[in-house]
């Protein structure tokens, strides 16, 4: 790939993923300024499950991308039919098996996370089934490199989703209500995608891919082990809180997620971006790999921090303006939770450069990260704002960590070119 074209299919996964996440944001606000903080604690836990079990999907999609890719490099276009049915295969029945369990074990969690209707636990158990049939047309817009149609596909359903999120505030809202209107723009999107992709892959008659399960299963848990821990972060601490806090409490905690993502967006969308770029610089000798790491986290800081600092400056405001909800004492805890997701979103970009140049060793730090931050929200959970202040310490003490040992390496690095 040139970079030019880099560039340019850059910039376009860029404004798609902006604008998906946008109209996301968007419906949740809506939500959060619609529901009581009970109705949407209980949402943002739901939605924190299904991002969890998403780390599966993301791992399949990177999985059918990297074949798509090569078969259609390779003009292997019968191979490339013949993965797009097994994979449409294969991702429905994951994603059946998933919807199943997750209603079937609903009996011995939904009363711990104070989630009052079983109709939401089946409105999550259909969206997640429906995300994982949406990795099948992603990872192939991706492989083919068609990514003008990825943008079709998420714009129109952010549309969509912000469209029947209005209508089910007017008609009553109510958190399987909410679900269901997700799942509607999820589905649009699948039928956009495929609609658009087909011409090019119905071209040739469906051939035998020649892969082995092994190694597709050896690929597929690499890459979820990588993008598992920064996910974990960001909403397992939502359903240990739904757990452990009042309601009232919890619903708050959902609302500063909602901002959260906001920064979160940064760090993910610079990590989209990027992510090639740092592929190829490994492809190249990955001379300039820290370079690109720092350059990164520049981009993240400015991003995210400005939201910080809005929330430094004006948290009160914030909560009112945004969700008409106002407490002067919670409020002064958002700062403080802002600095802990811009921790993430900076390690969520680390962990995925360590995937592109093949490093997995920050992956042992960030699993005892993992570990710290649910062993310190159960001793904690006295207190919401300790909660909070301490995850905040935890990932910047992680941040810091990754940042020295990444200097270090760089002067090794120099030292030792410096000697040849």
């Amino acid at each position: 790939m040139g970079r030019a074209k880099l560039t340019k299919n850059s910039i376009i996964v860029f404004a798609a993923t902006f604008v998906s996440s946008l109209a996301t944001f968007i419906f949740q606000i809506m939500m959060g300024r619609a529901m009581t903080l009970d109705n949407f604690g209980q949402l943002s836990a739901l939605f924190s499950i299904q991002m969890i079990i998403s780390i599966v999907v993301g791992a399949l999609i990177l999985l059918y991308t990297r074949h798509t890719a090569r078969f259609w490099s390779l003009d292997e276009k019968g191979k490339t039919r013949g993965l797009y049915s097994n994979a449409w295969k294969t991702c429905g029945a994951i994603g059946a098996a998933c919807a199943v369990v997750i209603s079937v074990t609903s009996v011995f969690w939904s009363a711990k996370l104070h989630i009052n209707s079983f109709a939401s636990v089946v409105a999550i158990s259909v969206l997640i089934a429906a995300y994982f049939l949406q990795s099948v047309p992603l990872a192939f817009v991706r492989g083919l490199q068609k990514f003008h149609l990825l943008g079709a596909g998420l714009g129109t359903a952010g549309v969509l989703k912000l469209l029947l999120g209005a209508f089910i505030i007017y008609t009553g809202v109510t958190v399987s209500g909410a679900i269901f209107a997700v799942i509607v723009a999820v589905l649009l999107s699948i039928a956009v995608m495929h609609a658009t992709l087909w011409p090019w892959i119905k071209e040739a008659e469906s051939a035998e891919t020649g892969l082995k399960g092994k190694e597709m299963f050896s690929y597929a848990f690499t890459a979820m082990a990588g993008t598992f821990l920064p996910t974990f972060f960001i909403n397992a601490d939502m359903i240990l809180i739904r757990s452990l806090f009042p309601s009232e409490l919890s619903g708050y905690y959902a609302v500063f997620m909602v901002i959260g993502k906001m920064i979160f967006l940064c760090g993910s969308v610079v990590t989209v971006a990027l992510f090639p770029a740092a592929v190829s610089e490994d492809a190249a000798g990955g001379k300039k790999g820290n370079e690109l790491v720092f350059h990164a986290m520049i981009l993240i800081l400015i991003g995210g921090g400005a939201v910080v600092a809005a929330s430094f400056l004006y948290p009160a405001q914030l909560l009112e303006i945004l969700f008409n909800k106002t407490d002067g004492q919670i409020a002064l805890l958002l700062p403080w939770y802002g600095l802990f997701v811009l921790a993430v979103a900076l390690i969520y970009m680390e962990a995925h450069q360590c995937l592109a140049r093949r490093q997995y060793g920050f992956l042992w730090l960030a699993g005892a990260a993992a570990v710290a931050q649910v062993a310190g929200i159960y001793h904690f959970s006295y207190s919401l704002g300790a909660v909070i202040k301490f995850q905040a310490a935890l990932f910047w003490a992680v941040v810091t960590i990754r940042f020295l040992s990444v200097l270090i390496e760089g002067r090794q690095n120099a030292a030792h070119a410096v000697k040849k």
